[in-house]
C-alpha cells in the first residue's frame, strides 16, 4: 500500500496539470501548423493518412480500457499477482494485435489499388507504426499510473504529443 502524504498529492497535482496544458498546447500547434501550412492538396494527403492512424487506434481491440477496469479492481481486492498478470499479459496481447494491423497496412500499401496510397507508402507505414507508438505509450501511461509513479506518466504522456507532432 502506497503511502500518502500532501506533499506528494501536491506535488503528483501539479505535475499533471502542467503536463495536461503543455499537452494540450503542443496538439493545438501541432493543428495550426497544420492549417496554416498544407495547402488544400497536402491537406487532403494528410487528412487521408491520418484516417490509418486515427482507425489504427481502435486497433488494440478494447485491451487498453479492459485493462484500466480490471487492474485497479484486482489491486483494490488485494489480488497484486493477478493484477501483474493481467498487465504482462496485455502488454503481449496490445504488441500482437497491434503488429497485426502494422503487417496489414504494410501489405496494403503495397497492394492498394489507390493511386494516393501507393505513392505515399512510406507515410502510410510511418503512419502504422506510430500507431504501434502510441498505443505502447499510452500501455505506459496506464502501467505507470497504476504504479503511482504520476512523474513518469506525465512525462510519458508529453513524450506521446511530442512525436505525435512530429511523426
Amino acid at each position: 500500500m502506497i503511502k500518502w502524504s500532501r506533499r506528494k498529492a501536491i506535488s503528483d497535482l501539479s505535475i499533471a496539470f502542467i503536463s495536461q496544458y503543455l499537452t494540450q498546447f503542443i496538439l493545438f500547434f501541432r493543428n495550426f501548423i497544420f492549417a496554416k501550412l498544407l495547402g488544400p492538396a497536402d491537406f487532403g494527403l494528410y487528412s487521408a493518412i491520418f484516417l490509418f492512424f486515427s482507425y489504427g487506434n481502435y486497433s488494440n481491440l478494447g485491451v487498453i480500457d479492459g485493462l484500466s477496469r480490471i487492474v485497479p479492481y484486482e489491486l483494490g481486492a488485494g489480488r497484486e499477482s493477478k493484477a501483474r498478470e493481467f498487465l504482462g499479459s496485455g502488454f503481449w496481447g496490445l504488441n500482437l494485435i497491434t503488429s497485426a494491423f502494422l503487417i496489414s497496412v504494410i501489405v496494403y500499401s503495397f497492394i492498394s489499388p489507390f493511386e494516393t496510397i501507393v505513392e505515399n507508402k512510406t507515410a502510410v507505414i510511418l503512419t502504422a507504426i506510430a500507431v504501434l507508438l502510441n498505443q505502447n505509450f499510452t500501455y505506459a501511461l496506464l502501467y505507470y499510473r497504476v504504479k503511482h509513479n504520476f512523474k513518469k506518466a506525465y512525462i510519458f504522456q508529453l513524450i506521446q504529443a511530442l512525436l505525435d507532432l512530429t511523426f
